[in-house]
């Protein structure tokens, strides 16, 4: 009966999102600060525009020339940091992109479904694609792969994170870099320093069978 309810709720709130995305259709070129719109095209930055997207969904490329990705390099603190669970499961991102997304650095709700591209750094919830960062990845959910120059981050990663240093909370997959973490996992690490919730070793680390006392918290 529970299973049944949260279907039941699932498939309205989808129904109801779905709707606002559809309320507008653009074709073409579209800026992407908008509301209730699914753009077919190339959407953009409206830089005289204050709004931020609500609603959105990209069919196509997305361009951001200013984007607030830019600032995380400088956050104190990382934007997964001290999220209250591990398992993730996906939910109505108020940004779809599908496609390929192109920024100087994005940070928003955003639900990237095929290539996502930011030449400093990039946050979003979900990820079902590659994700590809000059400084810095951090996404909730990885269907896929991360890539970065330095640092990528997910609560839960499932298939592949390359960069100077990986960090997953839940790794379903493998990590490749100098410094590799995670506290969940199922998968391999490959670099000097591996460390997952069995064991610290350098080179090779992996943990294939599932946790017998439960998931340490990060």
């Amino acid at each position: 009966m529970k299973r049944i309810l949260i279907f039941l709720f699932s498939f309205n709130a989808f129904s109801a999102t779905a709707q606002l995305y559809e309320q507008e259709q653009r074709y073409f070129f579209w800026p992407f600060n908008s509301e209730n719109t699914t753009i077919y095209g190339i959407s953009f930055d409206d830089l005289n525009s204050d709004g931020q997207a609500k609603f959105v969904r990209t069919n196509g490329l997305r361009l951001e020339l200013l984007g607030l990705g830019v600032l995380l390099p400088a956050a104190n603190g990382s934007p997964i940091t001290g999220a209250d669970t591990i398992i993730y499961t996906s939910h109505f991102c108020e940004e779809i992109v599908n496609g390929l997304s192109i920024s100087t650095g994005s940070f928003g709700d955003f639900s990237y479904n095929g290539v996502a591209i930011s030449v400093t750094a990039q946050y979003g919830p979900e990820l079902n694609g590659i994700a590809l960062a000059g400084i810095s990845n951090s996404m909730d959910m990885v269907n896929g792969l991360q890539a970065t120059a330095l640092q990528n981050e997910a609560l839960l990663c499932n298939g592949l994170q390359i960069g100077a240093r990986n960090f997953a909370i839940k790794l379903r997959g493998v990590q490749i870099g100098l410094f590799n973490k995670s506290n969940d996992t199922r998968g391999f690490q490959i670099g000097l320093w591996n460390v997952n919730e069995k064991r610290k070793w350098p080179i090779f680390n992996w943990k294939l069978l599932p946790n017998s006392t439960g998931t340490k918290r990060p």
